[in-house]
């Protein structure tokens, strides 16, 4: 599918579910991701991926990033909530811990945003990240997200409500910000 010279956005298979389970196992990674903390298995992760990909126009587009080099699972991209009017997404990220602290968030974005405008012919993707997340804030602010508002007290964990910072990035300014001739269309 989509390629930079570290990483591979391709679709999800049976190969992935042991480390998807393990992620979605992980509370303070789901907590990091704003994600709710149901107990997930190996049947409710397969069945999730055989229904990820509809015939036609699908209103969620999952792919799994992978190491290029070793071919590894480090986590997925999703834009969700996909509007083919408007011509939006919703859209977020999960990495296993295998690879964290890698620079792999930054890469994704780039090709996972490219493929969504350049393929999938968005004109905006925008994403929320919870207040106190201010890694993703400025990671996502460094790609081009602009801050356009707070949902107050909308995400609910550990007994309290938390806020959640809205962000935006139009196909302008992500073109005005990235040059993608390092990513390879396959």
């Amino acid at each position: 599918m989509y390629r930079s010279k570290k990483l591979i956005l391709r679709a999800l298979c049976d190969a992935d579910i042991d480390s998807i389970l393990e992620m979605r196992t992980d509370i303070t990674g789901i907590k990091a991701a704003g994600g709710l903390p149901f107990a997930s298995n190996e049947y409710g992760i397969r069945n999730w991926i055989t229904n990820l990909y509809p015939k036609n126009n699908p209103t969620t587009i999952t792919l799994a990033v992978t190491e290029a080099e070793t071919g590894d699972f480090v986590g997925y991209a999703s834009a969700l909530n996909i509007s083919y009017l408007n011509r939006n997404a919703h859209v977020g990220f999960f990495f296993h811990k295998n690879g964290q602290g890698k620079g792999y968030f930054k890469e994704t974005q780039i090709i996972f945003y490219a493929y969504l405008f350049q393929e999938i012919n968005l004109h905006k993707v925008y994403s929320y990240a919870l207040e106190y997340n201010e890694f993703v804030i400025a990671v996502d602010k460094k790609i081009g997200f602009k801050e356009e508002g707070v949902m107050q007290e909308h995400i609910y964990q550990g007994g309290e409500y938390h806020n959640a910072i809205m962000l935006g990035l139009t196909a302008k300014d992500f073109y005005i910000l990235h040059k993608i001739k390092d990513i390879i269309i396959t």
